[in-house]
């Protein structure tokens, strides 16, 4: 298993499109699917987990609000014929990392109310629901200092 950060635009991009079956809503645009990837290679941070040398899932994470100190996950899916491993587990617990390396004290995310796997793994996380929206739950962990990898914020950028 390895995990790569990727920043190059085409590199996002052609990423996206692999993991948008399991991402996003099938109606989405290419238009958009396009404007995200600008987007994310200008100003998040994007891991991508390789088993056996087969993408087999994402992250996507802006760890940029300084005055609050919150990070935020944008994304993260592992591939169906990689679930079941801890491999989302192995994802979140990086970028939780890279967040807290980079001095965020909050990781957020947004879930669909209606997505009980997504909950259920976020709370066996640590993340508890912290605001509710008409369809989703703003989800948050607090970040602590048992963190041990990536004090280069640079490697990232």
């Amino acid at each position: 298993m390895t995990i790569e950060p990727k920043r190059k635009t085409k590199e996002v991009r052609k990423l996206l499109y692999e993991f948008r079956p399991s991402l996003f809503h099938s109606l989405i645009s290419d238009n958009k699917v396009e404007e995200m990837a600008d987007k994310y290679s200008e100003k998040a941070v994007i891991l991508l987990l390789r088993m056996h040398e087969i993408n087999a899932g994402i992250i996507v994470m802006y760890a940029n609000d300084i005055r609050l100190k919150k990070a935020f996950v944008s994304i993260i899916t592992v591939k169906k014929e990689f679930r079941k491993k801890a491999l989302g587990t192995v994802l979140l617990k990086r970028a939780e990392n890279i967040a807290y390396m980079w001095g965020m004290e909050y990781m957020d995310l947004e879930v669909d109310k209606a997505n009980d796997v997504a909950i259920d793994f976020y709370l066996r996380n640590g993340y508890v629901k912290s605001e509710e929206l008409d369809a989703s739950f703003i989800m948050q962990k607090e970040l602590c200092g048992n963190i041990n990898m990536y004090t280069d914020r640079q490697e990232w950028l």
